[in-house]
């Protein structure tokens, strides 16, 4: 059976949480029912993530661009980090209206355009993009 992770209100079936989605939640906790506090980290784990925010230029034509790579309407692309490895690899958080397909999109900058390097909700480690950068995006590998 695969594991379910639940970021806010937003389960993700199959995955651990990127680096991107325990960051957005980096300051939430809860009491478990003994009083002991549980904290998101030991869900994520304590990474450290260099990439960046990316500049409003870069979200916009990242938030276009990704839908380019993606089949059918009413995706969502959020979430966007950008490599402080190399400017030239994003990653984003896609999906398809409130409770349709999701997962996470590695884009590469090629000739002014975000091109879709990876699609997936898990074996990011085989994209064809440096290990540095998949590490800087926050996928552990």
């Amino acid at each position: 059976m695969p594991k379910v992770w639940v970021i806010g209100s937003s389960p993700m079936v199959g995955l651990e949480p990127s680096a991107d989605a325990c960051s957005l939640a980096r300051d939430s906790s809860s009491h478990t029912p003994h009083g002991g506090l549980v904290t998101l980290a030991s869900i994520c784990g304590a990474t450290a993530q260099a990439s960046r925010p990316p500049t409003s230029k870069e979200a916009r034509e990242i938030r276009e661009d990704a839908k380019l790579f993606l089949t059918g309407g009413g995706w969502r692309v959020g979430g966007i980090r950008v490599s402080t490895v190399s400017s030239h690899y994003a990653k984003a958080a896609v999906r398809r209206g409130g409770k349709g397909p999701a997962g996470e999109m590695i884009l590469h900058l090629r000739h002014g355009i975000w091109h879709e390097a990876f699609l997936g909700t898990d074996e990011f480690c085989s994209a064809p993009v440096p290990k540095r950068v998949l590490d800087d995006l926050g996928f552990r590998c």
